[in-house]
């Protein structure tokens, strides 16, 4: 294995939670094989020490209690303590000056004797590998009957203990690495499907382009982070398709617009060019020309606009407004063009209402509405203003008997560029970018508006803005 790829091993993501876990593993076994380890053998010194008590006190009580004298007593407590299986016994008797009254002879021939230390231990630290045959020896004075004193010292071999924690103890250095392998070959082929997981986002996600977005990484089976994850990434794909798709719509619709009625410049003057003409019909081609100059900086202006609520900076300079004198003042402005088209148009109601609102915005969005209705509503048709307010909102309507919009291009209307019918042309064809721009310019204010189909004909728009301040 090369150190390039031994470095690229090491370093994945797998390998090192598994080594992380192992190794909290590893430390966690060896605290806890110590623990069991120590309590064991304590609880076995405890057992041996309480063997050694219940002797001793066996052999003061047959002393005391025994019509024999105690040496008697001593060389019969000698013959039966050899037949003990387990944990022999070893005892001598001292008299009261430190001299030994008795020690079986068996005792006396064993070396190291197990009375070699002068203390007197109950729990001693066992040392498990020193060279010393391990003996456990305890000491208690007694008296007897007669008044005479003495001491006891018994002992017992505890080899077998020693044998027992040695075994443990191999057992444990031998099972140790075994589950230590086991759980490194464990957690990396548990983290395999985590891998290959990985591996897949990273294969799709290398797939994913601007021009290949409708790729999705594959969600997991198993329900965890991972799985959230992955989701939460394929729905900021999902957002990011829709902005591009809106972004390139937004780019063929602009380049629709602009080159239509660029071509139609261009070609009235390359006519206006082609002969020598009078000075009535320049000035009418030059007229034309500024109108089609006019229509495409009101577009520009609007996508600027536009462009400007989407990068969200569009900053609202708000004044305490009077709706009311607006739509006052609007109606007086447009009186000539619906008298001209001779239209019934009139103001229903009329509260006066003040708003914090942007001057410009507001008398923006007004004027756009009603030049529409104005403009789509035929000859003898009606348009009618008309602002309420009460504690909650305030609701401006703008009603007219026009052409109206089908129930299919209702929910489309305030899209950018829509245009419902397609056959208008001339003066009543938009850029399709005003009521978009309402729309934009009532949210930021806080509110909503909508679009519905009077009965008969004709459509009625409404604006509700909250009576109170809820400007974003």
């Amino acid at each position: 294995m090369s150190s390039k790829t031994r470095d690229s091993y090491w370093s994945r993501l797998d390998v090192r939670l598994t080594l992380y876990y192992t190794s909290i593993f590893f430390i966690l076994a060896i605290i806890l094989c110590s623990f069991f380890f120590y309590r064991l053998s304590h609880n076995l010194l405890k057992q041996i020490d309480r063997i050694l008590m219940d002797g001793t006190i066996e052999f003061i009580n047959s002393a005391r209690n025994s019509e024999q004298d105690l040496l008697q007593t001593c060389q019969g407590y000698a013959r039966d303590i050899p037949s003990r299986k387990y944990y022999p016994l070893y005892f001598r008797v001292l008299a009261a000056d430190g001299t030994v009254y008795f020690e079986p002879e068996f005792v006396n021939k064993l070396s190291p004797s197990p009375f070699e230390s002068k203390r007197t231990p109950v729990l001693e630290i066992l040392k498990l590998f020193g060279s010393a045959h391990p003996f456990r020896h305890y000491k208690r004075r007694f008296s007897l009957p007669n008044g005479s004193k003495y001491s006891i010292q018994m002992a017992v071999d505890i080899e077998r203990i020693k044998l027992t924690l040695r075994n443990l103890l191999e057992n444990i250095l031998f099972v140790i690495p075994v589950l230590l392998l086991l759980s490194v070959g464990w957690g990396l082929y548990a983290l395999k499907q985590y891998r290959e997981i990985v591996g897949n986002i990273v294969t799709v996600t290398n797939r994913i382009t601007s021009q290949n977005l409708q790729e999705r990484l594959p969600v997991p089976d198993v329900s965890d982070e991972l799985q959230h994850l992955i989701i939460t990434i394929n729905l900021m794909i999902d957002r990011l398709e829709q902005a591009v798709r809106e972004v390139k719509q937004f780019t063929a619709d602009v380049s629709h617009e602009l080159r239509t009625p660029l071509f139609v410049l261009k070609g009235e003057l390359e006519v206006a060019l082609t002969q020598k003409r009078g000075d009535e019909e320049y000035r009418e081609a030059i007229a034309e020309s500024l109108e089609r100059i006019n229509f495409l900086i009101k577009m520009v202006n609007d996508l600027l606009l536009i462009s400007r609520f989407d990068e969200k900076k569009m900053y609202l300079e708000l004044t305490q407004l009077n709706l009311g004198e607006i739509v006052r003042d609007l109606h007086d402005f447009f009186l000539p063009m619906a008298q001209e088209k001779k239209l019934q148009f009139s103001i229903e109601q009329c509260d006066d209402v003040v708003l914090p609102c942007d001057k410009t915005r507001i008398h923006q969005l007004f004027s756009n509405l009603i030049d529409n209705a104005i403009k789509f509503t035929m000859e003898g048709g009606s348009v009618a203003l008309s602002l309420a307010a009460d504690n909650r909102a305030v609701q401006f309507r703008v009603r007219d008997t026009g052409i109206g919009i089908t129930d299919a291009d209702i929910p489309n209307i305030f899209n950018r560029f829509y245009q419902g019918d397609k056959s208008r042309s001339g003066a009543s064809r938009g850029s399709g970018l005003g009521l978009h721009i309402c729309k934009r310019i009532v949210e930021a204010h806080g509110g909503e508006i909508t679009v519905t189909s009077n009965p008969g004909h004709g459509v009625t728009l409404m604006v509700t803005l909250p009576a109170q301040k809820q400007i974003r």
